[in-house]
């Protein structure tokens, strides 16, 4: 096993490498994000890492998104691009698993399951499973990962 290395960092949100596993979470200041904002972010992340695909200097199969602590409500035309512009990069990248860590706050919640909702229609054609999890552990399990600690537990 490699280092985890640190590849997007904001107030509101962190993205890991370890060898072949994208670890991403939200954090608390997400509750005073705009759609702008979170627009802005997952664009920035796709197209890093679509920089580091296209220069070989980034392979990955799965994803473990800790979303426990993301405090936005997404608005449903926002969920539908989310899950339009991530779902054709997993496609792409040809991802293997998502596991999704869920918010616990029950409006986040919500949100996030029709945003799988979403992605679901499109992940049939991408050729990826996901699935929700309430424990990181639980998701790294399902993704075939032995644990670990987390960057965010250091």
């Amino acid at each position: 096993m490699h280092a985890i290395v640190e590849l997007y960092k904001t107030a509101e949100m962190e993205v890991y490498l370890l060898d072949d596993l994208i670890l991403s979470r939200w954090l608390p200041a997400s509750t005073d994000m705009t759609e702008e904002v979170y627009q802005k972010h997952l664009s920035t992340v796709i197209k890093l890492f679509w920089e580091q695909v296209n220069q070989q200097k980034l392979q990955f199969s799965y994803v473990l998104d800790d979303s426990r602590q993301m405090y936005f409500s997404i608005s449903p035309e926002l969920q539908q691009w989310a899950a339009r512009e991530l779902v054709a990069f997993y496609k792409e990248v040809r991802l293997k698993k998502y596991a999704l860590i869920m918010p616990q706050s029950f409006i986040e919640s919500l949100a996030f399951e029709q945003t799988i909702e979403e992605a679901a229609k499109l992940r049939a054609i991408a050729g990826y499973t996901s699935k929700s999890f309430a424990d990181p552990a639980e998701g790294l399990e399902w993704l075939g990962k032995p644990p670990l600690t987390l960057p965010w537990e250091y």
